[in-house]
């Protein structure tokens, strides 16, 4: 069965870890270890929901309270998620798409600085994971990189002050919108949804690696 895939979200720190679909557990009433999760179903599509710091809600030390971005302390802190992400929830296999909090939609401190620490945590766990580009512009000549792209580019809806509108908007693109202005995040998973549901049944029946 084709793998359906597997999407992780960058989200703010008030929304926690959610697993769905595909999560199992070795968990004994009689054990005083706690449970340990086993690895998702490569054969389901699983949205992975990553909680992010920001200045009111975080861990102490992991933030500087001045320019808003992840100390030393919080960048270590985001390379133990990564390696637990890769390890203990996905068992090694690689993502099939990550989306992070769009900067400018959550805006931090007095001055008013974009919110990077979404990309600064979830970018960590995209370089365990490895995707393969053309390196001509006929889409040929494959080419496996050692980082995943991360989503994190504006919907095309009212954008949020001080962000230039570009030339040309890229819809698979879309990060996810502390507003969630005119419902685009539901807009954005229900596409993630239809999407690998439709690959899914397309390639039914159709055996192939994962």
């Amino acid at each position: 069965m084709r793998n359906r895939g597997t999407v992780v979200l960058a989200l703010l720190a008030a929304l926690a870890m959610m697993l769905l679909a595909g999560c199992g557990s070795s968990f004994s009433p009689h054990s005083s270890e706690p449970a340990t999760p086993a690895p998702l179903s490569a054969n389901n599509l699983n949205l992975i929901f990553v909680a992010s710091e920001d200045l009111a809600y975080q861990a102490s030390g992991d933030m500087n309270p001045r320019t808003a971005n992840l100390t030393n302390q919080g960048l270590q802190r985001s390379l133990l998620t990564a390696a637990f992400l890769q390890q203990k929830v996905l068992g090694m296999q690689n993502v099939t798409g990550i989306y992070a909090l769009e900067p400018m939609t959550h805006l931090q401190t007095a001055n008013h600085y974009p919110d990077m620490v979404a990309l600064e945590s979830i970018q960590q766990f995209a370089m365990l994971n490895q995707i393969t580009l053309s390196s001509d512009q006929y889409g040929g000549t494959p080419l496996a990189g050692q980082s995943y792209p991360i989503n994190d580019s504006y919907a095309e809806v009212p954008l949020p002050v001080g962000v230039v509108p570009p030339q040309q908007y890229c819809a698979n693109c879309q990060g996810l919108d502390f507003r969630d202005q005119n419902g685009d995040n539901e807009a954005l998973l229900t596409a993630i949804l239809k999407n690998r549901a439709s690959m899914f049944s397309r390639r039914r029946g159709k055996p192939s690696a994962p």
